[in-house]
């Protein structure tokens, strides 16, 4: 059975119609479902385990970035599939763009057609990510397995990420390749100046990021400084970054932007 959890800001007026006409579209496909909306009552964690517990054997996801990132770490703990359908403004839909969803009514005919493909997280402690996890600093000391080195910007100010899935670009950024279905991560550290959109079209007067394939990492300095996960949940250093191989089933689509 499908259970279909709505965000929180869907329960605005002005998504009433744009939901109706999703539902009726996965009645149509024969995929629909029960219903559980997000509240200050209903949390997302909670409802997704009472959902699998209830006998769900797929769950979607309905609405945005935000709820897809926060609910990684609940739906990580069990091999259950997972869908998406987007709804809000363009620039928080990049996952399902990068998973090769369509938005809206749209989504509903890759759903019903539930190809399924085990996906890599990164790991630090007992928390996921999906996306990526970065940090700033002058200075960093990383240590791989069997080898220990101290990464030393010549810039006033780096910026050190751990990719596990890229972004589909917004307007004329530069695609940044990332395969979550590869078990590896990459280390990509630049300079703080400078964004994604540039990081493979550099500047001659810009530095040229460093890119390393890993599957484990520890982050020892600068001790106490923040790394944050998909955007939003925050750890201090030191920490140990690992990849947790094919730990998420999704329904994507055909125009997904990896292999």
């Amino acid at each position: 059975m499908y259970y279909y959890i709505y965000d929180s800001f869907l329960n605005a007026k002005k998504y009433r119609k744009i939901l109706e006409r999703i539902e009726v579209r996965l009645g149509g496909l024969g995929v629909s479902g029960k219903i559980k909306r997000l509240n200050i009552l209903n949390h997302q964690k909670e409802t997704i385990e009472e959902s699998i517990r209830r006998g769900a054997k797929t769950i979607v996801l309905v609405g945005d970035d935000h709820g897809i990132v926060q609910a990684i770490d609940t739906l990580a703990k069990y091999d259950i599939p997972v869908g998406i359908i987007p709804v809000g403004n363009e620039e928080n839909l990049r996952i399902a763009r990068t998973l090769g969803i369509p938005p809206l009514d749209l989504a509903c005919e890759v759903l019903s057609r539930r190809t399924i493909a085990r996906l890599d997280l990164g790991k630090i402690a007992s928390h996921y990510f999906l996306t990526s996890a970065e940090v700033q600093a002058t200075t960093f000391r990383c240590i791989f397995p069997r080898r220990t080195f101290r990464v030393e910007p010549i810039v006033a100010k780096a910026t050190l990420t751990v990719m596990n899935l890229a972004l589909a670009p917004l307007g004329n950024e530069k695609i940044l390749r990332g395969n979550p279905r590869d078990g590896i991560l990459e280390l990509i550290i630049r300079d703080a100046t400078t964004s994604f959109i540039d990081v493979f079209r550099p500047q001659k007067t810009q530095k040229i990021p460093s890119i390393f394939p890993i599957q484990e990492i520890e982050l020892t300095e600068p001790e106490g400084a923040i790394i944050t996960m998909d955007g939003w949940r925050s750890v201090k250093l030191p920490l140990t970054v690992t990849i947790a191989p094919q730990k998420l089933r999704v329904i994507i689509g055909r125009e997904r932007l990896f292999s």
